[in-house]
C-alpha cells in the first residue's frame, strides 16, 4: 500500500496522470463491509475518484449466482475529467467479472 501511495503522490507532484484499474474487492455504493469502507477512505485520503460507469444498463462488475456487486474500479485523480469508463457484458466473456472499457483522451 505504501508503494501505491508513494506512486500516486509522485504522479501528482509531477503533474502526471495515473489510473489504478482492477478488482478492489470493495463496493463504493454498498459501503457496508470493511473492504468497502477502506476503499472509500483510501480514495478520499488520496483525493481520488472512482470513474463512474457510463453504461446505465449495468450497475455491477462481478456476479456469482444470486449476488452481484461493483468491485472493479478505475481510480484516478479527482481532477481527471478526461477518462471515461463503461461496463460491458459481452457474451464471449466467461469470467465472473465483466469487462471495464476505458476511454482515455490524450493531448
Amino acid at each position: 500500500m505504501l508503494i501505491l501511495i508513494e506512486k500516486i503522490n509522485s504522479c501528482k507532484m509531477e503533474s502526471k496522470r495515473f489510473l489504478i484499474i482492477g478488482d478492489m474487492n470493495g463496493d463504493l455504493q454498498r459501503n457496508r463491509y470493511y473492504t468497502d469502507q477502506k476503499l472509500n477512505a483510501f480514495i478520499q485520503e488520496m483525493n481520488c475518484v472512482s470513474i463512474d460507469n457510463r453504461n446505465r444498463n449495468i450497475d455491477y462488475s462481478f456476479y456469482k449466482m444470486n449476488h452481484n456487486s461493483l468491485i472493479d474500479h478505475v481510480i484516478a485523480d479527482r481532477n481527471d475529467r478526461s477518462t471515461k469508463m463503461k461496463i460491458e457484458n459481452a457474451i464471449e466473456n466467461t469470467s465472473d467479472h465483466l469487462a471495464l472499457i476505458i476511454e482515455i483522451k490524450t493531448g
